[in-house]
């Protein structure tokens, strides 16, 4: 995944937590500042506070709104996201290109991973490289994975196991979306929109 903290001042804040911390573990146990030994040796107690925020931060606290933008530089697209496909393909018999089908896509992210998994009626998909990308100067950050797709047995005949990848334009706002493009191994490709849906992951299309 792509960078997601503002490093210079997680650094800031991780020194300044701890130092804050210090101070309070040395005022609790009266050791005056000035008596470094004494100082040095809470150090430990202090790591032993830290570690545990720093924890809890990476897989909860970095989604609150407090820390979005300045500490936080990716978006929050935890949850499941309705939408639709539609593929440039050709049925060879016809001639025609269906129209779109219904998808659903379920993204599971902490602070520096995620995953990605797309359902329709007739497969599933799942990510096995997924990043958030952003480009500050052009205002535009993206959703870009690659994906594994098995369809069901029962469109095996008509529909093969394949390979793809897919780049996916973030928009947020009041209706938050997910709009781009895919492309696979079987020379085909096609748009998706997708729009969130809710914070629980759903598990089948169903």
């Amino acid at each position: 995944m792509s960078r997601s903290l503002n490093f210079k001042w997680a650094v800031t804040v991780v020194v300044g937590v701890s130092i804050l911390i210090w101070i309070g573990v040395l005022f609790t146990k009266g050791i005056n500042v000035p008596n470094s030994w004494k100082a040095i040796k809470e150090i430990p107690t202090v790591i032993g506070w830290v570690s545990p925020l720093i924890v809890i931060f990476v897989k909860w606290g970095w989604r609150f709104p407090i820390f979005r933008g300045w500490l936080v530089v990716v978006p929050d697209l935890n949850g499941t996201w309705k939408g639709i496909l539609q593929t440039n393909w050709k049925n060879p018999e016809t001639g025609e290109i269906p129209g779109p089908i219904d998808a659903y896509l379920v993204i599971k992210q902490s602070l520096f991973k995620m995953s990605c998994v797309q359902m329709t009626r007739e497969s599933k998909s799942w990510s096995s490289s997924s990043a958030i990308n952003i480009d500050s100067d052009n205002q535009i950050k993206t959703l870009d994975f690659v994906y594994t797709n098995k369809p069901r047995v029962s469109v095996h005949e008509r529909s093969n196991a394949h390979d793809g990848a897919c780049s996916l334009d973030i928009i947020q706002g009041e209706e938050r979306k997910l709009i781009g493009k895919y492309w696979t191994d079987r020379n085909t490709k096609g748009e998706m929109d997708f729009r969130f849906l809710k914070k629980e992951l759903i598990e089948t299309f169903e």
